[in-house]
């Protein structure tokens, strides 16, 4: 471990001084080489300073909590209800991020990105509009399919396939599920025929999204007016109407000042299902409009087809209690990587 790394695990917990940080380190250095080692993480934006002369303190900065790495597995071994977490929206988090939007991906990740998506445009563009209208349907098969298992539906993946192209429902499903699989399919369709709308996001397209993905259920549509407790976490989002309305907008603010493409859906992603705008629904709009960002700026979409479903969850947890992305973010590195291997070719 390097001693930038070291410095970083010493304030992830508390504040400490110089004179602290040099004992806890036990390191044969000189203050004038620490103070150049916090001066570096200073610039970074991973840990901030407070106070002045000797009454100054280090700790992590509020975006390098964001995004430092944490054990999924290990945090998930201690049970729901015993874990110390962040029960109530951190809108200071959002504030921090808006103010500063960050960067999620490493140089090297983003090159990694950016050259994948270039093999699936070089490949997209070489495609007949035959061959891409039936890549985009099995894509939208598997994405209804698994983006609706994840929220608990039990059609398998054949049976979606039979029930988005011949509209034949399956013996054994509930109506509801049918419905819940259709609707993505018909949010895909909005998708594309709006494509240009979600370059940049505004309030009225993440409305008229979730419209589309709840049509028919008994939803509400609109933002939410009461309060709502989630499966599996004590993580309780706000309540009050004005407050959500606000930090949804917010967060479309916090999507169109990031840059990167990947980021902005990942972001979406996560805080979309964060904020649970919406009585139900929410996890589910997180996804395809993740996907409407995408296919607006031209990368390819994710289906998640691979994904597991308790991990996938599992990462989500970890945001609503610690606000972690890291987790969530190696999964959709994970799936974008996937799905520009297996569609569009």
């Amino acid at each position: 471990m390097s001693r930038l790394d070291k410095i970083l695990q010493l304030v992830s917990n508390k504040a400490l001084g110089i004179q602290e940080l040099l004992s806890e380190l036990n390191e044969n250095i000189s203050i004038a080489t620490l103070k150049r080692n916090l001066s570096t993480l200073v610039k970074k934006q991973y840990i901030v300073k407070t106070g002045e002369a000797r009454a100054s303190k280090y700790q992590l900065s509020p975006s390098y909590q964001f995004i430092r790495e944490i054990d999924l597995e290990e945090y998930f071994t201690v049970d729901t209800y015993k874990r110390v977490i962040n029960k109530n929206f951190n809108s200071e988090l959002l504030k921090t991020l808006v103010l500063n939007p960050p960067e999620i991906f490493s140089q090297d990740e983003k090159e990694s990105i950016n050259k994948l998506n270039q093999e699936f445009k070089n490949r997209f563009n070489k495609l007949d509009q035959h061959v891409i209208k039936k890549e985009y349907e099995r894509l939208c098969i598997e994405l209804a399919w698994k983006s609706s298992r994840i929220e608990g539906n039990t059609y398998s993946i054949l049976e979606t396939e039979t029930l988005i192209k011949t509209g034949i429902e399956a013996k054994g499903h509930s109506k509801e599920e049918a419905l819940m699989i259709l609707n993505h399919k018909q949010a895909l369709d909005f998708i594309q025929e709006n494509k240009s709308k979600f370059k940049k996001l505004d309030l009225d397209m993440v409305l008229a999204l979730h419209a589309e993905l709840t049509k028919k259920l008994y939803i509400d549509q609109g933002i939410r007016q009461a309060r709502i407790g989630i499966t599996g976490t004590q993580y309780r989002p706000p309540a009050n109407q004005a407050d959500i309305k606000f930090y949804l907008e917010e967060i479309i603010k916090l999507v169109n000042l990031t840059e990167h493409v990947l980021e902005k859906a990942l972001l979406t992603l996560t805080f979309i299902a964060y904020l649970q705008a919406f009585t139900d629904g929410n996890k589910r709009t997180s996804r395809v409009l993740a996907n409407a960002i995408l296919i607006a700026n031209d990368f390819c979409p994710i289906s998640f087809a691979s994904v597991d479903e308790s991990e996938y969850k599992k990462t989500i947890i970890m945001f609503y209690e610690q606000n972690h992305i890291s987790p969530l973010k190696k999964l959709v590195l994970e799936q974008f990587e996937f799905s520009v291997n297996n569609y569009f070719l």
